[in-house]
């Protein structure tokens, strides 16, 4: 009887020390079960923690919260650098529209230069926030998702299987990242 309780124990402890291993580790991680939807007792629907906001993918913008200023300014920069790709023509043309006066010719070659160089530092810009909004968002839902795989079970991991958590943890959120980049 001892060897049983020994063993049961012995098991008890490292299913808790796997457990305690990531905790504290991941700053933000809240429950993916507690947003899964809960039902009400009237209506039998599943009732959304987000008033409302039951598609999958708007259940995801709670990661992205804290990169709400990046989120936003990079569609801003990508459409400053399309106004001013979209300004070349109109340079070109009252350039040639000038003719032979060198003064004209100057300052439209001049204002296409700025153009370019102002459209270059929009793309930079741009692309900074997309990528720290989408590198932020991925890096918190990783954390999460590792958070939520290690409240599993012993037979949730075996029925889930390793093949699945690791391509969810890695190949999935890398296209989640990717799309939102």
């Amino acid at each position: 009887m001892e060897i049983y309780n020994a063993a049961a124990v012995k098991t008890k402890n490292k299913d808790m020390n796997r457990r305690k291993m990531h905790s504290g580790q991941c700053k933000y991680s809240p429950s993916l079960r507690h947003r899964a939807g809960k039902r009400t007792a009237n209506t039998g629907k599943a009732a959304s923690a987000y008033g409302g906001m039951n598609h999958p993918m708007r259940r995801l913008l709670i990661y992205l919260r804290e990169y709400r200023r990046d989120s936003i300014l990079a569609p801003l920069f990508k459409l400053l650098e399309a106004v001013f790709d979209l300004l070349v023509p109109l340079a070109v043309a009252r350039m040639i529209d000038s003719g032979d006066d060198k003064r004209s010719v100057f300052l439209s070659f001049a204002s296409l230069v700025i153009m370019a160089l102002v459209g270059l530092a929009c793309t930079i810009v741009a692309q900074y926030f997309s990528a720290r909004a989408s590198v932020g968002f991925a890096s918190k839902l990783r954390c999460a998702l590792f958070s939520h795989i290690q409240s599993f079970s012993y037979s949730d991991l075996d029925s889930e299987g390793s093949n699945t958590l690791i391509t969810r943890l890695s190949g999935d959120i890398n296209q989640v990242q990717n799309g939102l980049n």
